[in-house]
């Protein structure tokens, strides 16, 4: 029931904020989305744990790294974010602003 709560919350969310106002994440599955996806899988414990991890990792203060010919992210606390699982908007900005000429 109380996941069902929390997914009214991220829907509200969804319909109420355009696409165009929201942050960009630098997840490849935005905050809400996997949020969302936990509480209908898990409930709403998992999805909690989701929110709070996503609440700390997930903001602007973090460090784009080139390793060879791929991108990591390094988050504010310390977690390290391997391309395959970064946002491709904020990974194909970062390759295109550090091309070699």
């Amino acid at each position: 029931m109380l996941a069902k709560i929390g997914k009214f919350f991220i829907e509200y969310y969804w319909r109420k904020t355009a696409a165009s106002d929201r942050r960009v994440c630098i997840h490849k599955i935005s905050c809400s989305n996997a949020v969302y996806d936990q509480l209908d899988k898990f409930g709403l414990i998992k999805g909690i744990k989701t929110y709070l991890a996503r609440r700390r990792s997930c903001n602007e203060f973090y460090e784009l790294i080139h390793d060879g010919d791929h991108v990591k992210i390094l988050t504010k606390n310390g977690q390290i974010i391997p391309e395959h699982k970064i946002n491709p908007l904020i990974v194909r900005d970062f390759k295109l602003s550090h091309k070699k000429t």
